[in-house]
């Protein structure tokens, strides 16, 4: 399948007005329960922080005060699907920081990530596009593609 380029005033991820609108349409759907699911990792996390770093919870509570902020005001930008995936990168790349700078990543707490990323590729169906195509096997390479 040929990935067609984004018309004028648009970007890769929402190609032109119609996957915009679906996009913003999906994402206030999904509204009240990404809330939810973001109050209940919240929850979740709140136990933990009694242990973990001071350095490790100011760095998730700054992201996630960033990402909320920007959820707020993304949809008056041009192409506010760049800024809603920049606000979910800051904050995911965040997320990850605090924790690996706690030293519990092989504990399985990396595995909260998993929301807020699948919570885009709701929204967004190119980034699973691109995942798709960037791990593919390739013809020639080891896989079974070249078989």
């Amino acid at each position: 399948m040929a990935i067609r380029a984004p018309e004028p005033g648009y970007s890769w991820l929402c190609r032109d007005a119609i996957e915009r609108e679906r996009f913003l349409d999906v994402d206030r759907r999904m509204m009240r329960l990404n809330t939810w699911l973001l109050v209940l990792i919240v929850a979740l996390l709140v136990p933990s922080v009694f242990s973990a770093s001071i350095a490790a919870v100011l760095i998730l509570v700054v992201t996630l005060v960033f990402f909320l902020l920007v959820k707020r005001v993304y949809h008056r930008f041009d192409r506010p699907e760049v800024v809603f995936a920049v606000a979910l990168t800051v904050m995911e790349v965040g997320w990850a920081a605090g924790i690996v700078s706690d030293g519990v990543q092989h504990t399985g707490a990396l595995a909260v990530l998993l929301w807020p990323a699948a919570g885009f590729n709701i929204a967004s169906t190119h980034g699973i596009r691109a995942w798709a195509r960037l791990t593919s096997p390739r013809k020639g390479t080891n896989g079974s593609a070249g078989r």
